[in-house]
């Protein structure tokens, strides 16, 4: 009697209820219910091949793809510079001495801006500055600015307070009709 018969009569006998002797001992052969386990592990077995073998397929055809394309696309453009608010002093000027000056830059881009070095606007005002409540006569060639190089970041829609310190000075030579003179100081990006 070949292996497969042998097995055969096993699972009738077991599905009676019957016994067998295995091996040299009396055991009760369990009834077994729809396909034998050798049955299942080739089963599992062809299940999980045609996984391995449809996913690797599928991921190749997906990376092995080719096709072309074309795409275009735009730059937005800044739609005015930043603005500087008026300089002002913020302390008493005398002769001989110098006061920081402050200024607002607003950026109405969308994109921050970075603004590299400020510098006297000289087509506004008395040469750059703006001097009122003086005592006297009181020229602009009674003060200097000082340019900035620090540099300073704008955030796009928002604005940044920039102090200069030291940056506004009076002459020494400074006539005395300037005494209680207000001076604005007018700046501009440097390039």
């Amino acid at each position: 009697m070949s292996v497969r018969e042998r097995d055969d009569v096993a699972t009738e006998l077991a599905a009676a209820g019957h016994h067998r002797t295995i091996g040299g001992r009396h055991r009760r052969i369990p009834a077994r219910a729809g396909m034998g386990a050798r049955t299942r592990g080739w089963l599992v077995a062809a299940v999980a091949v045609t996984a391995i073998v449809g996913v690797g397929g599928t991921a190749n055809a997906v990376w092995s793809a080719q096709g072309s394309g074309s795409g275009t696309s735009t730059t937005g453009t800044a739609s005015a510079s930043v603005a500087l608010s008026e300089g002002a002093s913020t302390g008493s000027l005398r002769p001989g001495a110098s006061v920081a000056v402050a200024t607002t830059a607003t950026n109405p881009n969308a994109a921050d801006v970075r603004i590299t070095s400020l510098v006297l606007d000289t087509a506004r005002g008395s040469s750059g500055f703006g001097i009122t409540g003086a005592s006297g006569t009181c020229p602009a060639s009674a003060f200097t600015f000082s340019e900035s190089s620090a540099g300073w970041n704008v955030p796009a829609n928002g604005s940044t307070t920039i102090s200069l310190s030291g940056a506004l000075a009076m002459t020494s030579s400074a006539p005395s009709g300037c005494q209680g003179a207000t001076v604005t100081v007018y700046l501009k990006a440097g390039s």
